[in-house]
């Protein structure tokens, strides 16, 4: 089989991650989104965490499209530790 994994930006700042095998295809009777597999929980949780979409194509093979926007980092400190923490949002 073929892995294809692609990473792009679109004119709309966004990033588009594909990834893809030519293999005999996920299987209809599984709902990634809501799955015992501890790996698409990951992958989902992540998802979450970035406020980005997935979505799953089973057309000659398997096909998974997550879509997000830049992190951006700032850098805070708390004042009860007095240590360097990094803090995210979505960027626009």
């Amino acid at each position: 089989g073929e892995i294809q994994v692609k990473l792009y930006q679109t004119p709309e700042r966004r990033f588009t991650l594909s990834i893809a095998d030519n293999g005999v295809g996920f299987p209809p009777e599984i709902d990634f989104q809501n799955t015992s597999s501890l790996g698409l929980q990951l992958v989902n949780t992540l998802v979450g965490q970035l406020d980005g979409v997935i979505e799953l194509q089973r057309e000659g093979g398997t096909t998974f499209t997550i879509q997000f926007t830049e992190i951006k980092w700032n850098w805070m400190i708390d004042k009860n530790t007095s240590l360097k923490t990094k803090a995210w949002h979505g960027g626009q």
